[in-house]
């Protein structure tokens, strides 16, 4: 790839070899913030686990004590 960029600077077009010039300047920012926001992809679905799994035992609590709820009431009749 590298190859390529250098064959590419043989151009004589100035404009040409600017373009060239910054993308190859600005390919280790482009890296570095696809990393960043791969490791924030992780963090967020590690946090969306944890969300869900407390979400559900809300839900199984709230179910217990209303068939226990039910289930008194029963008992009481």
């Amino acid at each position: 790839m590298n190859e390529e960029y250098n064959n590419a600077q043989d151009n004589s077009n100035p404009l040409y070899n600017g373009i060239i010039n910054a993308l190859q300047l600005m390919r280790p920012a482009a890296v570095l913030g696809i990393k960043g926001l791969m490791e924030l992809g992780e963090k967020t679905k590690t946090l969306t686990a944890y969300a869900r799994e407390e979400f559900e035992d809300l839900v199984a609590e709230a179910q217990f004590e209303r068939m226990k709820q039910q289930i008194d009431e029963e008992q009481k009749e």
